[in-house]
């Protein structure tokens, strides 16, 4: 009986069986997809309409398929590996593997926060404090890098000039 039914199936090749047992004496063929049949479908266990006592299947056939899957267990663990890998996309039937985590890379310095040039960067005086915001009462510029030109000319005395603007500032500003 189960013979006829498997030849009847046109291709073996895409379908895996099963037995389940149905009861005491009596087990019933279970069909597996291999691959589902649209995109996006998962596979179905598709139990056929026949069943019938153990006796009457042939012992080829029940060897054959219970050597694919002796018991209910077996089939689910089958299905799920092979619902996994379907997931996985790969082809030849295995799942893809989960990257490794990417390595932690050492924090670099934005360029937003990065000095610029030290000569266009803000720029103190070594000798009277003054900076590019703050400059000396008459004015100065940049001689070098950390020195401007009232002290420059004046020998670093230019350091009075700052105090008292500043001293001015706060007493305007109060």
């Amino acid at each position: 009986m189960f013979k006829e039914l498997f030849d009847l199936i046109p291709d073996k090749g895409s379908v895996r069986f099963a037995l389940t047992r149905t009861g005491a004496d009596t087990m019933a063929v279970v069909l597996v997809p291999e691959f589902p049949v649209g995109k996006g479908e998962e596979p179905k266990l598709t139990p056929l309409s026949v069943s019938g006592p153990v006796a009457e299947l042939e012992a080829g056939f029940l060897d054959a398929v219970l050597a694919y899957a002796p018991d209910v267990a077996a089939l689910a663990s089958n299905l799920s590996q092979a619902k996994a890998s379907m997931e996985g996309g790969k082809k030849g039937g295995k799942a893809k593997e989960p990257k490794p985590d990417p390595k932690p890379v050492a924090p670099q310095a934005s360029f937003l926060t990065m000095d610029s040039d030290p000569a266009e960067s803000a720029r103190t005086c070594r000798k009277c404090g003054c900076t590019d915001d703050q400059a000396c009462s008459g004015g100065c510029s940049w001689v070098e890098p950390d020195l401007c030109s009232a002290c420059a000319e004046t020998g670093g005395t230019a350091t009075a000039a700052v105090e008292t603007a500043q001293q001015e500032e706060e007493d305007h500003g109060a």
